[in-house]
């Protein structure tokens, strides 16, 4: 599921992206790393990913959650772009 939400009477329209996705069969991924079908690279299925980032003018935030069985890996980013004109 994506969302999108944005205000539009702002020329730099707010936002938030919203993004919920399980994986399947993520085999091809391991013949793009080069390395023999060997079973030394694992790539489980069945991954659980949720994103959401949000979008004010310059600064753009975005936090992440991963999830397979019982592991999880949580990632949070945020970034404010100063514009110079030369």
């Amino acid at each position: 599921m994506v969302f999108w939400k944005t205000s539009p009477t702002a020329s730099h329209a707010p936002g938030t992206i919203g993004l919920k996705m399980t994986t399947q069969n993520l085999n091809f991924l391991t013949a793009l790393t080069g390395e023999a079908p060997n079973g030394t690279i694992v790539i489980p299925d069945s991954m659980n990913l949720v994103a959401k980032v949000d979008i004010k003018g310059p600064e753009y935030k975005a936090n992440l959650r991963l999830k397979e069985g019982q592991g999880a890996m949580d990632v949070n980013a945020a970034l404010k772009y100063h514009y110079r004109s030369l």
